[in-house]
């Protein structure tokens, strides 16, 4: 993932691709075929490729549950990847997660609550665990982020733009039953609403 001057979000092409929402609505356009569900009338409007996940920050957010898509509750190789448009930091915002309610499994891929720097936040209880960006994302601007994480080693990699950091846990990824989420924390009801937009948007099962 060298050269980030993306004309097109990088996808995998090796069958690893479980997840791919472009924002047009609440269709998965990978082979699982993993359709969102719409929460709090979340719109579709304008992105970086065509149309985007549009939020409002307060009561919006698209989910599907762990029964209906089991391939994207990995705890080995992965790599996320897509676009976001922040338009606010006055809270941390999740714009991918899967979490249960009691925030104690599963992860949140966010903007944290005043830089808008990318965090990785991996959760157990009483074991939360974080790599953080060096850079921020702007608001209100449509910006490429990439997360990997390998299992072995619990190496982590995140893209902003063409800005890398690395880092690692001290231990694996938390196994979780609870929502897979864009826009919001999981199955946690008012959990860290992402304001902005969020498009094309992919979930790969190796690094990428």
């Amino acid at each position: 993932m060298a050269n980030i001057e993306l004309a097109a979000t990088p996808l995998a092409t090796d069958g690893s691709l479980k997840g791919y929402w472009k924002g047009e609505g609440v269709n998965d356009s990978s082979p699982s075929a993993y359709n969102l569900t719409n929460n709090g009338t979340t719109t579709f409007t304008a992105g970086k490729f065509n149309n985007a996940v549009t939020l409002n920050g307060t009561s919006q957010w698209l989910s599907i549950t762990n029964a209906a898509a089991p391939n994207l509750y990995t705890i080995g190789n992965q790599t996320i990847v897509g676009w976001v448009k922040p338009e606010s930091y006055s809270a941390a915002r999740s714009i991918y997660s899967n979490s249960n309610s009691s925030v104690n499994t599963g992860f949140s891929i966010e903007t944290d609550t005043t830089t808008g720097k990318l965090n990785f936040r991996s959760f157990k209880s009483g074991d939360d665990q974080s790599v953080i960006s060096s850079g921020g994302i702007t608001i209100s601007t449509l910006t490429f982020i990439a997360v990997s994480y390998t299992s072995v080693g619990q190496a982590v990699t995140l893209y902003v733009n063409t800005t890398k950091t690395t880092g690692t846990f001290s231990r694996a990824l938390v196994a979780t039953t609870g929502d897979t989420a864009i826009g919001r924390l999981g199955s946690v009801a008012g959990g860290q609403y992402f304001n902005g937009q969020v498009d094309d948007l992919a979930f790969q099962s190796c690094i990428n």
